[in-house]
């Protein structure tokens, strides 16, 4: 087959039409071996590292086996639910399940950990109308006869309220300090604007692709904050990007190269920063220049990240990472967890006292600090924060990222969580990390660091994946080719 690029990918298949392997076009690709039933038994890359995997009589996963001779096995529930996963260091991760599937305890081990969905209350259409987390901060809803949301109360009673037009387009967007967006769509359905009381306006163009060809973006005063356009070769892959930046500093980055595990991890700088790994395959610990240490829970997730700082995370009883401890210091996390994934609507200090309320629309819009100042964003065409502005002070922060979606820049007037793919409300942690509000990214390895316990086995895949236009440093971002805790060779 053909990618986009023109390159040519070889597939290979047997006498059942199975595929057996796939050769790319820069000279590796993997091989694989299959069961009689036509099951992957084995991958094996262009290096020759080996992964092999073994079925029950019932044709589920019961033995994996990684590229770094580590054992997994898989246990399962009487409907086919991964109930047990012993990993490579002899620790067991149990989990326990609702008619529904949602999990309904953790256990690890000697310890176990149920799970207490009883502050997500449901109308009889099996809607979300309230949620109350741990710390008794509380999220109400409200819907219109359409059944779409109408309006969202915030802790504090700050409510939001959405309107749509008669396409159910969402059209309006208000708080309760007055503060509004009002969205435009073209004849396709694409936003083409979004208004912003206080100045902000943001404008989108695309080309006849539908693709994202310019965005410009203006602060409380009408001039330009920022502005990107962009341009595709005939396959559809950006090929230049024309910027006004907010951040008009330029940064030089050291080039470095590296080296990598049997498994695909990062093993080595250039620099001469080494990297160590537990037998789960997570990171535990960076030496050399920036040297870190982590360490994860008994269910795997992430629990502490030390540095030039020391931050820790703690979970709720339903998953949800509810708090940020960094040199001591608390930052709780409210959230809205009615979407496809849970987003922050609130921030507060150790004693729950409000911090900043966060305002959505098709994406992040606004944040209201706790003396009831707004503070509006700013975005370039992958979502990145670029600027963030208030209608009597300007700009107050700036931000600059590289072709690769990676911030190198910086100066900040206020304190600002949301920065690379903040429209989608992904949190810088300020430590090096990004919460996705599922996992952990750290940009400067490209690794995925897990923050949901999941017992559920690998799915093999041969399929070749093509990276798309988009350039990216995180798994989860259309154009990607990593897969979660590894870096494309």
């Amino acid at each position: 087959i053909t990618d986009p690029n023109g390159n040519v990918w070889a597939l290979t298949y047997d006498t059942s039409g199975n595929l057996t392997g796939v050769a790319n076009p820069a000279g590796g690709g993997f091989s694989a071996t299959r069961s009689a039933a036509g099951q992957i038994s084995s991958l094996t890359d262009g290096l020759g590292n080996k992964t092999s995997y073994q079925y029950g009589s019932d044709g589920l996963l019961a033995t994996f086996v990684d590229a770094l001779a580590g054992k997994w096995s898989y246990q399962y529930d009487g409907v086919a639910r991964a109930s047990i996963r012993t990993d490579p260091g002899g620790s067991a991760l149990s989990a326990d399940y609702s008619a529904v599937n949602h999990i309904t305890a953790l256990g690890a081990d000697d310890i176990k950990s149920p799970f207490d969905y009883s502050g997500l209350q449901r109308d009889s259409l099996n809607r979300l109308v309230s949620y109350t987390d741990s710390f008794g901060s509380q999220v109400t809803y409200k819907y219109d006869s359409a059944g779409q949301l109408s309006a969202l109360t915030l802790p504090g009673g700050k409510t939001v309220t959405y309107q749509y037009d008669r396409a159910r387009r969402l059209s309006r967007v208000a708080d309760w300090a007055g503060n509004f967006a009002l969205y435009r769509y073209d004849a396709a359905g694409r936003p083409i604007s979004v208004t912003v009381s206080g100045g902000p306006i943001a404008i989108y163009q695309y080309d006849a692709a539908r693709r994202l060809r310019a965005i410009v973006s203006t602060g409380p005063d009408g001039l330009p904050v920022a502005g990107y356009r962009y341009t595709f070769d005939a396959n559809g892959n950006r090929t230049t990007v024309s910027a006004l930046e907010p951040y008009a500093a330029r940064t030089t980055l050291a080039a470095n190269s590296f080296t990598f595990d049997s498994a695909n991890h990062p093993a080595g700088r250039s620099d001469g920063q080494t990297y160590t790994y537990d037998a789960r395959g997570n990171l535990v610990a960076i030496q050399g220049t920036r040297a870190v240490t982590l360490g994860y829970d008994a269910f795997g997730r992430l629990l502490s990240f030390n540095t030039e700082s020391s931050t820790s995370y703690s979970y709720d009883s339903t998953g949800l990472r509810v708090v940020r401890t960094t040199n001591g210091t608390d930052r709780r996390f409210v959230y809205d967890p009615a979407g496809p994934e849970a987003r922050v609507v609130m921030e507060a200090d150790s004693s729950n006292a409000p911090l900043a309320w966060y305002v959505y629309g098709l994406g992040l819009l606004w944040k209201v600090t706790a003396d009831g100042t707004p503070y509006f964003y700013h975005f370039d065409g992958d979502g990145n924060v670029v600027a963030v502005s208030n209608a009597a002070s300007g700009v107050v922060n700036r931000y600059r990222y590289d072709p690769t979606g990676l911030l190198v820049g910086t100066t900040e007037g206020v304190e600002n969580m949301f920065r690379a793919h903040g429209e989608t409300g992904w949190i810088d942690d300020g430590n090096g990390l990004i919460f996705t509000n599922r996992a952990y990214q750290l940009p400067e390895l490209r690794l995925t660091l897990p923050a949901v316990a999941d017992p559920s086995p690998p799915a093999p895949n041969l399929l070749p994946q093509f990276p798309g236009a988009g350039a990216c440093f995180v798994e989860g971002v259309a154009g990607c080719l990593f897969a979660t805790g590894r870096r494309q060779r």
